[in-house]
């Protein structure tokens, strides 16, 4: 890829007065221009260092006229590149409104081919840049053409005086270039024969080298001239003293001018002059320019390559031994040839040209030897001076040259992109170096589109506010998008606008902002199939995005405004009010700014026309309703003094829900006349009813609306509008000020003098006092799914309106809830009244009470005792064992009021227990269904509906493990955490509610007062009641930790029909037989007690006695009730997710609700201030021993295609879609928790921890007891024990013993029963053994044959596999024998120090680890002996074959078993792991314990001490298994 103009080779020419005016005489440019209209040339070759031949397809060279460079090298660089960037500027606002109307008239919204006008405008001003720079030599001269004519008096004094000339460069400029000499000869204008011009050229070969040329020009007209080159615009020069005659004696000529003062604009040279011109180019570049360049770069290079073979090893050496001196530079070292000027650049603080190496780089880059280049383009990167501008144009193309890039823009632009500082501003240069670098990328560097360079062009922009960086941004968005990167594309659109706008070119401001516009308004590009992207229903595709379109629009409106498109302004001011907009440019309280600027708009558009505008031209852009929270009340039903009951969609369901299940009831009620019940939600003529319409201000600021009403329709009548039904009247509010983002419910009354249905339809209202406005208040429909189209495409119902019927009066009550509790805690149980008063015209003989339960996880319960109850014994409660909701309760009206009627005006309270089991709003909700008496054929009912804030109170953790040991018990483990934070938590028990378990510590004397008609709750203990095992309260933020047995009852578990009935439906279901709507079997619930219910377990107590037995039966009813509500409800939320495929109405016909190894348990619990709050917490879902409702002969009947019988089906579906289904309906049970299996045997060896014995006579054969059990309560299960290792890499700690004896063990264990196997262990040393080498294999024992039928699972059986596992039982074998001797060392202190050493052993040994403690502790310490005791003893020695005594009465320091200090026997890994925690002023005990039992092994080889070395290997294993980082435990001085 050629590179950029800017990096070609420059060529100054000078040029006689003679010569000028010949060719401004002939209407032809100044000779630099001339010259570059033959410029480029084709296929012009080159030589690389290594004399490969490079083919350049085009060549390019830029001419200059010497004495304007001169010139601008003597102006200031930072000054110049001010004036340029003004310039630049300059020269866009002048002519942007022109390109921005050809653009707009050729392109017609069609994309855009090619470069822009403004874009190519700002690299032709940048390309006409030729000036030196300091920083890179691409400017500096190459060669100087000094050009003269056959005219002068004297052409040889001529050409004489131009060598002569002296180029007035500063020292920075590179002044090693090739001169040049041009002769032009005017054949018909010139007195010298042809042989006097060859004889002038040869004299000036002779004389000034081979590097020149005789171009023969007849300047005649030609034919048909050519156009003209335009030549890169020029910055203006300053005016500056002309050059005086002894420096050339030729004063600067004028720019291009001709002689009428304007610039010429086509070429008058005759094809003959053309063709010599050419000619004269060519063998210009091919004959003297490139071959002078590529002498320079193999005498450069071989210079440089010299100066960096030395290794930098021998300078080292060199400087220590003869001293150092300063290194050369590459300059200083090249040849005398170079052709470096002879005048070296001197070593002072003046600018010098630059480096060598950098020229080198420079002329391999312009002649392509990129071999050569790129490692001195890298060198030179890496040494900071430059590089990374120019490597992405010379190398490969790759992710790396985006590196390159931000390296090269790094210093030179302002803002954080590239990690610049943002007030850190940078200098003019800077920023045009960087609008130069940016302009050759986008020129030079191939595949700059793949290689994201529209970010290259971003970066460079940096933060500068000047109109060509706005430029950069707009072409890097123009490059975007033809990427396809249409929102990146319009954001920078935007950004470019801005920078724009405040450089005051408003035509492409404009412009930039509509193409921003338009980008952002058209539709993502569907990638996937039309039906894909139909069927996902997204959003808005501009939603993401409106951070930056606000910001368009805004800008987009205020010029509609301003050039007098009022309605295009008030459309886009409209727009922008969406709320909490965040628009460039506007301040903090934007939508105040916003809404003004829609005002007066608005207002200008009404006031210059005639009518109004008709509504349907401006919509807004959100609904200021709510329709989904639109809700009507009516006067007939109340659920508090005063409020009307409110409708909305949540309380019509819960409504719809309540009616169904008494229609239910009442269908299946045996008395059952088909009374009906009138549907509730309805209005009655003459009486006022209300819609509330939930309006929002979405705006940060005041907001008024104005007439606010809502629109009716009568349903079957055809009119719409705003015409009001007949007999209808509908209230009309004048005003409605919204604050800030507040929401208001704004009520309307209706109220019809006749019978009739009517639809809410919309809600009219004029916007901020001025812009009428209808919103609809219909909720979308549901999506058609019925027809081919309507699958195809998304298609939805008719919009669904609010109905409202109106009709004649009937019978009505009204009720309230007096004492509403604002909050409730998560499993309280609270007592609630619902005062009931007939506001009807007859009396009601007949109530019935729905008792909804939460959506959310809540049960209400009446308070009202039952007179039918069913006898059964103490602490048994017979469930239904179904998920159906409970049946309606009729109100005793004897009973909760004075009369069995309720009379007109009078009334009475219902009680009510509630409870919340989720930590979510509570919705209490109950239907009261009415009527007059048995002989009135309607129902009547009424809702009282509220919803109750839930709050945390406890937070319970329960954690299940079988029990070690020989019954069929496990242990539950309890974390009960006081969440609630405003007092105390007492926990006064706990219950178990199962069918087959119970607690071990079980107390007789249970019951549960929930109270009678008026109960209340109590406080704290009774005193007479026992207080025996209470359990501690729990402060605040505090953890109770119980751990508690639990067992199956005396008699055990038999297999119910509970799963029978279970294993018949799923096999109905899964072979497609239709649900019988019958319910699961009646299942007994045993409820158990840790401390029976005497110390503050109740939750209530009534003014009866608490002791009578039909209150204990009545309270264990309702805690019955509400661990079945609990259940009920996570029940039916783990069938949603597991069998989604199963209806929800079958569901309670399939499931039962509890089977034998189900157990619920209630914590009860009660705050300790002044009104305590008391409640049941129920942990719902636990299951006790093996699953015995298998369903896996169930799960492969199916899958096989068998029916019940194990034959096949004669039936197939032929639709997939059927079979799918049939598959996922299979899976799902397959994978439920129904199907689970689990291994039924827990493994507890026994063994005793520590063992003594002489080895010395016998190895030991130690006894180990394995303890199998099954949990499963209902299943034999079949084992096999085999004693002999596993192959495979060891992982024990410890070595493994060997078995004895019977290596295999089989049998089979009955539920619930648990067998001992005795094993023997062959241990031959001492030391520390892991009782490993064990594996246990078990299957569910083979089902007994079926009587009918072959079960094609009957050798389908379930196996599992233990063996040991890291917690695995050790054994500790140490061998005494009586002649053993304690081996040690003595030391002997000398005299002079032994009272200084006495007194620091007895600190040390005896009151150890008492740094930091008072004295007075020190001491008594010291008294209390907390620390070794000093005796006396002899050290014996053998001496001469003998023990002799050597050292009599030597203190020793010994800790005996009776010291207070000694912690006792300890495990072994727990003192291991007390060691490695500990820590003292003295250091580690690890460390101790390791020069401890190094010692004994150097200092007595023969002795034997194996629990000190087991206890050194075990805190090694947990140096290398634990994490340095683990906190030590620091512990006061105690030893084992």
């Amino acid at each position: 890829m050629p590179l950029p103009p800017s990096l070609t080779p420059h060529v100054v020419v000078f040029a006689t007065d003679d010569l000028a005016a010949l060719l401004q005489s002939h209407q032809l440019p100044p000779l630099h221009q001339l010259l570059e209209n033959f410029s480029p040339l084709g296929q012009v070759i080159t030589r690389t260092t290594t004399l490969v031949p490079v083919t350049h397809s085009s060549f390019t060279l830029r001419f200059s006229e010497l004495t304007q460079v001169e010139s601008a090298c003597r102006e200031d660089e930072e000054a110049r590149a001010g004036r340029t960037i003004d310039w630049i500027s300059g020269r866009i606002a002048k002519k942007a409104a022109g390109w921005v109307e050809d653009l707009e008239s050729r392109n017609k919204g069609e994309p855009l081919k090619g470069d822009t006008k403004w874009w190519q405008e700002l690299k032709f001003c940048l390309d006409g840049d030729r000036v030196p720079a300091r920083g890179e030599g691409w400017n500096h001269p190459v060669a100087l053409i000094l050009a003269t004519t056959t005219l002068a008096p004297n052409p040889l004094q001529a050409v004489a005086n131009l060598h002569t000339r002296i180029a007035d460069f500063p020292q920075w400029v590179d002044q090693n270039l090739l001169r040049y000499t041009l002769i032009v000869h005017p054949t018909t204008r010139s007195n010298l024969t042809q042989d006097e011009t060859t004889a002038l050229m040869n004299a000036t070969k002779k004389q000034y080298g081979l590097h020149c040329h005789l171009l023969s020009l007849n300047l005649s007209k030609p034919q048909t001239p050519r156009q003209l080159r335009p030549s890169p615009p020029e910055l203006p020069t300053l005016l500056t003293p002309s050059v005086n005659s002894e420096r050339g004696g030729v004063s600067p000529q004028t720019n291009g001018l001709n002689l009428n003062g304007t610039s010429p604009e086509v070429l008058n040279l005759s094809d003959e002059d053309t063709v010599n011109s050419t000619r004269f180019i060519r063998e210009f570049v091919t004959q003297s320019l490139v071959p002078w360049m590529e002498r320079c770069v193999m005498e450069w290079n071989e210079t440089y390559s010299n100066s960096r073979r030395l290794p930098s090893r021998l300078f080292t050496s060199t400087r220590r031994l003869f001293g150092s001196s300063t290194t050369s530079s590459i300059s200083s070292t090249m040849s005398p040839t170079s052709p470096v000027s002879a005048n070296s650049l001197p070593f002072s603080n003046a600018p010098q040209p630059p480096s060598p190496q950098r020229r080198l780089a420079e002329f391999a880059t312009l002649l392509g030897d990129y071999k050569l280049a790129v490692p001195l383009w890298e060198s030179i990167r890496k040494e900071g001076k430059g590089g990374s501008d120019i490597l992405p144009m010379i190398l490969a193309p790759s992710l790396t040259l985006e590196a390159h890039a931000a390296y090269a823009l790094a210093p030179l632009t302002t803002g954080t992109a590239l990690g610049g500082k943002e007030d850190v501003p940078v200098g003019a240069s800077a920023q045009l170096k960087a609008l130069v670098y940016a302009s050759r990328w986008e020129v030079g560097v191939q595949d700059i589109l793949e290689l994201g360079g529209e970010k290259w062009l971003v970066w460079a922009a940096g933060a500068t506010e000047e109109a060509p960086f706005g430029l950069l941004i707009a072409q890097a968005a123009l490059m975007s998008l033809r990427k396809g990167f249409r929102r990146v594309a319009a954001m920078w659109y935007v950004f470019s606008a801005n920078r724009l706008e405040k450089c005051g070119v408003k035509p492409l401001t404009m412009y930039l902002l509509k193409r921003a516009h338009e980008l952002y308004l058209l539709p993502p590009e569907k990638s996937l199939s039309p039906s894909f992207e139909d069927a996902e229903v997204k959003p808005n595709h501009s939603a993401s995005f409106d951070a930056l379109l606000p910001s368009i629009e805004h800008s987009l409106g205020r010029m509609k405004y301003t050039t007098g498109d009022v309605a295009g302004a008030v459309k886009l001011f409209l727009g922008l009010l969406k709320g909490s907009v965040v628009v460039q440019g506007v301040p903090g309280d934007g939508d105040k700014v916003l809404l003004e600027d829609y005002r007066l708009a608005y207002e200008h558009l009404i006031s210059t026309t005639s009518e109004s505008p008709p509504a349907g031209d401006f919509s807004l852009p959100v609904s200021i309703s709510q329709a989904s929270r639109t809700r009507r009340r009516f006067a007939a039903l109340h659920s508090r003094e005063g409020d009307p009951v409110d409708l909305n969609e949540r309380t019509q369901g819960t409504l719809e829900e309540l009616e169904e299940r008494w229609r239910t009831f009442w269908r299946a009620a045996p008395n059952n006349n088909k009374e009906r019940l009138e549907k509730s939600g309805s209005g009655e003529v003459g009486e006022k009813l209300w819609v509330d319409i939930v309006v929002k201000n979405p705006l940060d600021t005041e907001l008024t609306l104005s007439d606010a009403t809502i629109l009716v329709k009568e349903i079957g009548k055809g009119e719409e509008g705003d015409a009001i039904p007949e007999g209808v009247e509908i209230e009309v509010v004048p005003e409605i000020s919204l604050g800030s983002k507040e929401r208001r419910t704004v009520s309307f009354s209706i109220c019809s003098s006749r019978v009739v249905s009517l639809e809410v339809t919309h809600f009219s209202f004029k916007f901020h006092s001025l812009m009428p406005v209808r919103e609809s208040l219909g909720i979308r429909g549901r999506r058609l799914n019925d027809t081919v189209a309507q699958q195809r495409s998304v298609t939805y119902a008719s919009d669904v309106y609010m109905r409202i019927d109106v009709k004649q009066s009937g019978g009505r009550l009204k009720v309230r809830v007096p004492r509403l509790p604002s909050s409730l805690g998560l499993g309280e149980l609270r007592n609630l009244s619902i005062l009931v008063m007939n506001t009807g015209t007859t009396d009601i003989t007949e109530l019935w009470a729905v008792l909804g339960e939460s959506a959310n996880g809540g049960c209400i319960l009446s308070a009202i005792y039952s007179t039918e109850r069913t006898e059964h014994p103490p602490s048994i409660i017979s469930s239904n064992n179904c998920l159906l909701p409970p049946e309606p309760v009729r109100i005793p009206l004897d009973r909760v009021h004075s009369s069995a009627s309720l009379r007109p005006g009078e009334s009475f309270e219902l009680p009510l227990l509630i409870q919340a089991h989720q930590l979510a709003p509570f919705e209490l909700a109950t239907l009261l269904v009415f009527r007059q008496d048995a002989s009135t054929s309607v129902f009547y009912s009424c809702l009282v509906e509220h919803l109750i804030d839930v709050e945390p109170v406890v937070d319970i953790l329960v954690g299940v493990r079988p029990q070690q040991g020989k019954d069929a018990s496990y242990l539950i483990s309890l974390e009960i955490e006081n969440v609630g934070g405003a007092s105390d938590i007492q926990v006064s028990n706990v219950i178990a509610v199962s069918p087959s378990w119970v607690w071990n510590s079980e107390e007789k004397d249970l019951y549960v007062n929930t109270g009678h008609l008026s109960p209340y709750l109590i406080a704290a203990n009774v005193e007479d009641l026992s207080t025996r095992n209470q359990l501690p309260a729990i402060p605040e933020k505090q953890i109770l930790r119980r751990l508690e047995s639990i067992k199956l009852l005396p008699d055990g578990p038999s297999k119910t029909t509970s799963f029978e009935y279970l294993l018949q439906k799923i096999d109905d279901v899964l072979q497609g037989r239709s649900i019988e709507k019958e319910r699961p079997p009646l299942i007994d619930l045993h409820i158990s007690a840790l401390h029976g219910v005497r110390n503050c377990m109740c939750i209530l107590v009534c003014k009866t006695d608490p002791t009578q037995s039909k209150d204990r039966q009545e309270s264990m009813d309702k805690l019955a009730d509400i661990v079945q509500a609990t259940r009920r409800q996570r029940l039916h939320q783990s069938l949603s997710t597991q069998f989604p495929l199963i209806p929800q109405s079958d569901r309670p016909h399939i499931f039962p609700l509890f089977t034998p190894s189900d157990l619920e348990l209630v914590i009860c619990w009660s705050t300790t201030t002044d009104h305590p709050r008391t409640g049941f917490s129920v942990i719902s879902g636990l299951s006790l021993g093996s699953g015995a409702s298998n369903l896996k002969d169930v799960v492969l009947r199916a899958e096989l295609g068998l029916d019940s019988e194990g034959k096949t089906k004669k039936t197939r579906s032929m639709y997939a879609e059927t079979t799918r289904e049939r598959e996922a309906l299979v899976s799902s049970v397959r994978n439920s928790t129904w199907n689970h299996d689990e291994d039924p045997l827990v493994v507890e060896v026994t063994a005793a921890e520590r063992t003594e014995h002489d080895f010395t006579s016998k190895p030991l054969v130690f006894p180990v007891i394995f303890n199998i059990r099954n949990t499963s309560s209902f299943q034999s299960v079949e084992f096999s024990l085999s004693l002999t290792p596993q192959s495979g890499p060891d992982q024990s700690q410890h070595p493994v013993p060997q078995y004895i004896g019977a290596l295999a063990h089989r049998g089979s264990i009955s539920p619930s029963s648990t067998t001992s196997i005795r094993a023997k262990l062959w241990i031959v040393k001492p030391g520390v053994y892991s009782i490993e080498g064990w594996s246990l294999t078990s299957r569910l024992a083979r089902a007994p044959p079926a009587d009918e039928g072959v079960s094609p699972t009957a050798d389908s059986l379930t196996s599992f596999s233990q063996s040991p596992d890291e917690s695995n039982k050790k054994t500790i074998v140490d061998s005494f024998p009586e002649e053993d001797v304690v081996w040690g060392v003595a030391w002997t202190i000398d005299p002079k120090y032994a009272v200084e050493v006495k007194a620091y052993l007895d600190y040390r040994e005896k009151v150890g680890g008492t740094i930091g403690m008072s004295p007075a502790t020190v001491f008594t310490l010291l008294l209390e002996q907390q620390g070794y005791n000093e005796e006396s003893i002899d050290v014996w020695d053998i001496v001469d074959g003998e023990e002799r005594i050597v050292v009599p009465k030597a203190t020793v320091y010994v800790g005996r078993p009776d010291n207070p200090s000694f912690i006792g026997s300890e495990p072994l890994e727990a003192l291991a792991d007390r060691i490695w925690r500990s820590e003292g002023p003295s250091g580690r005990n690890k460390d101790y314990l390791y020069k401890l039992a190094e010692s004994v092994r150097e200092l007595a080889p023969n002795s034997v001490d194996a629990y000190l070395f087991a206890l050194e290997e075990t805190v090694q294993a947990f140096d290398a298994s634990r994490p340095s980082s683990t906190t030590p435990l620091t512990t006061p001085p105690s030893y084992t």
